[in-house]
């Protein structure tokens, strides 16, 4: 959604996604701007090695306990990746 967005502005992102992007019509695109929009992983806690300038968290649920072992270890992961980030602070 968040590449449709910007694709739209004009922006033309470069964009990775896990699923298709409707509006494009496939899953990756290399864009010619200085904008790069990554679909992250929070299966294995992976999404930590990001240092992004924004995230969009759409939804915390009990899933992966394999790797959180508990919904408060997925919270306290999940901000700890908000808190990552360079232009905002997490909430």
């Amino acid at each position: 959604m968040v590449s449709s967005i910007y694709a739209e502005a004009g922006l033309d992102p470069t964009f990775v996604n896990g699923g298709l992007v409707k509006a494009a019509g496939v899953h990756a695109r290399l864009g010619h701007s200085r904008y790069l929009i990554a679909e992250a992983d929070e299966s294995d806690a992976s999404f930590l090695h990001l240092q992004p300038m924004v995230a969009i968290v759409t939804n915390i649920e009990a899933d992966h306990m394999d790797t959180y072992h508990g919904d408060f270890r997925s919270e306290e992961t999940f901000i700890n990746f908000l808190q990552t980030c360079r232009s905002t602070d997490a909430r």
